[in-house]
This record gives structure tokens, sequence and C-alpha cells, in this order.
């Protein structure tokens, strides 16, 4: 078995469940056999199965340095009917800056088309991407509905999502939760 059907494999038995158990295995093989594996990665991204699409567009975003074939082969993937392709690859794009400029007015339909939906996570995504490919264009606009997402209180995934967005966008991430006493924990 060669390089990219080792990655094809891999990736094919790609479990949503485990995907922070694996990812950095998944990193490793990409790190490892560098090159060799991205025409593999690339072809994943057509896979039939929607984890490995996700998975995909999650790793192409990790490579270094960034190609235009890359955001090419992810960018169908921001309108793929699976929400976990979406979600992941709404994440991912941001990841390549100006390379993913021509996905602008792409990911801001996405942006007016979800106001209305009850599941905001895809609109607050396609915001964060915005905002990390063109912060100066779309700060006035989008910035406030950022803000107001990521403090809604509801305590629901968006507003999670929202707040890492506009934590990522000024460089922070969210702090580990604390372990509480007498909270029983989980030996790994």
């Amino acid at each position: 078995m060669n390089s990219e059907e080792a990655l094809e494999k891999y990736i094919a038995e790609y479990d949503s469940d485990t995907w922070e158990e694996h990812s950095d295995g998944y990193k490793w093989l990409l790190e490892e056999c560098g090159e060799k594996l991205l025409p593999a990665l690339l072809k994943c991204t057509k896979h039939p199965k929607p984890e490995v699409r996700a998975a995909a567009a999650s790793l192409l975003a990790t490579r270094r340095p960034h190609t235009s074939e890359m955001i090419e082969a992810i960018a169908p993937l921001i309108n793929d009917p699976e929400p976990l392709v979406r979600i992941q690859t709404l994440e991912a794009v941001k990841e390549f800056g100006d390379l993913a400029l021509h996905l602008v007015d792409q990911l801001y339909e996405i942006v007016q088309q979800e106001k209305a939906r009850k599941d905001q996570v895809p609109r607050i995504l396609a915001m964060g991407a915005l905002l990390h490919i063109d912060r100066e264009a779309w700060e006035e606009e989008l910035m406030p509905e950022l803000t107001k997402a990521a403090t809604s209180e509801t305590g629901d995934l968006a507003e999670y999502v929202a707040l890492r967005q506009l934590l990522e966008l000024h460089g922070q991430q969210l702090p580990e939760e604390p372990d509480m006493p007498g909270e029983p924990r989980l030996e790994s």
C-alpha cells in the first residue's frame, strides 16, 4: 500500500465521535509523509462519506504552505448538504487568509441566507471566516452581530461558537474548565 492509499484508508476509517482522539494522528501522518499525501487528501474532498470530506477540509487547513489548489478543493464543501462537512469547512476556510478572498461572496451569502434558520452555527462560522479573511472590509458590519451572538446568554452551541470566533479574532482562546472539587473525573 502506498502512502496515498494509506491516507485514504486512514481517513475513510474516520469516526466523527473520535475525531479529537485521532486528529493528531492524521496531522502526524501528513507531516511524516509530506507532499506524497497531498493528492490523496485533495481526492478525499470528493469522497462519498461526509466524515471523510469533513476530515479532508480540516486537514488541508493544517497543511503549510497553503495553495490555491487546496482552497479550490474545499471551496465546494462550503455548501455541502451534510452539516458536519459544512461546519468543518467553514471552520477551515478562515485558515487560508488571502487565498480565500474569492470565496467572500459565497460566505456572505451564507451569512444572509442563514439569518432566519434556527441553527446559527454555519452563519456564525461564515461571519468568523469573513472576518479572518478580510477583517477590515467586514468588521463594521459583522463584528456587532458576532458580539451579539456571543453575548446572547442562551447557553446554546451558537453562543459558544460565536464567543470562540471572537476570541480567535483577538488572538485568544477559551480557557479550559478547571476541575471542580468532588466532580468525578474520567481517567484516560
